[in-house]
């Protein structure tokens, strides 16, 4: 399956996204999780409100979930490698959440929904998984498989999926690639496959579902070239007219004047820097057997510095 980019933005634009949709996604990790939580249960949580019928567990993961999020947003030049992956479940799992947060666990787990068991992690045989998976090409691909990778492997006592999507989408941020978020209408499919997953240990299938559904971010690419494609059209369009006044303008005014006209057929984005140049310069045409008097001046000025140049 061809893997090309859904979204193709800058770490800054990434970041944006990720901020904006902040709460969503916590949102979306919590109910994954198996959490019990609405939407504005979440939103209160995230901003220290208090929320009734709540265990202290479920406001604790929230704000955990929150505090992981930051650290990414704060570290996204680090490399997505098994310490990062390890800190983010200590996040995950900060208060006792969960036995032995941020460190492989030593003892069984349960997964719902299948008697499938996974095997004792093992260091050196996951740091080796995670190079191999850091090694493909296509970053989309390469942070949904380190995703459904983590998600199958349960390094830890807890958090796992959790810690499996924020490790994908620090991986995204730092490519450009949007965001992995699991839409609600789609969380029973996508839980129902990735038990398939998990006792198969074929992820082809839930693979392209993700790429599918799953990725989210803003099309800044058409964006930029529909703003390019604008900005053509208006150089195309723009006018400067000289004007020719009743009176000698020294010469170094009229090579003011070239610049000047340059700058604005150019769209340049220093045009006021232009401008305050080219004010000193007609005023620095002014005295002298050659020079403008003041009168002469504030007519050139009050033609091009006020930009009558355009009509």
């Amino acid at each position: 399956m061809d893997y090309r980019r859904r979204y193709n933005l800058t770490v800054d634009e990434n970041l944006f996204v990720a901020k904006r949709n902040i709460v969503d996604n916590i949102w979306k990790i919590a109910l994954i999780e198996g959490l019990s939580l609405g939407y504005p249960e979440t939103y209160a949580i995230y901003n220290g409100m208090s929320v009734a019928n709540k265990t202290v567990d479920e406001i604790i993961a929230v704000n955990n979930l929150k505090h992981a999020w930051q650290f990414i947003f704060d570290t996204v030049d680090y490399p997505t490698d098994f310490d990062y992956i390890c800190k983010l479940n200590g996040y995950v799992g900060d208060g006792k959440l969960f036995y032995k947060a941020g460190q492989l666990r030593n003892v069984p787990v349960s997964i719902r929904g299948t008697i499938w068991k996974p095997d004792y992690p093992d260091e050196f045989k996951i740091k080796e998984s995670l190079r191999n998976i850091m090694s493909t090409e296509n970053p989309t691909e390469r942070c949904i498989t380190l995703m459904l990778y983590c998600m199958r492997a349960q390094m830890f006592s807890g958090g796992n999926n959790s810690t499996a999507i924020l490790a994908a989408n620090h991986e995204m941020i730092r490519n450009g690639c949007g965001i992995i978020s699991v839409p609600v209408e789609r969380q029973t499919e996508f839980s129902e496959r990735l038990i398939k997953f998990y006792e198969s240990n074929e992820m082809s299938a839930l693979k392209q579902f993700v790429y599918n559904f799953c990725i989210d971010g803003i099309d800044l690419e058409t964006q930029r070239k529909h703003d390019k494609k604008q900005l053509s059209l208006r150089r195309k369009t723009m006018t400067f007219n000289r004007k020719k006044f009743n009176f000698p303008v020294p010469k170094e005014v009229e090579n003011a004047i070239t610049e000047l006209e340059k700058a604005v057929l150019s769209n340049s984005s220093d045009l006021d820097i232009y401008l305050d140049w080219f004010k000193q310069c007609v005023r620095s045409g002014t005295g002298g057997e050659d020079g403008m008097t003041d009168e002469q001046a504030d007519e050139v000025l009050h033609y091009y510095y006020n930009r009558q140049y355009l009509k």
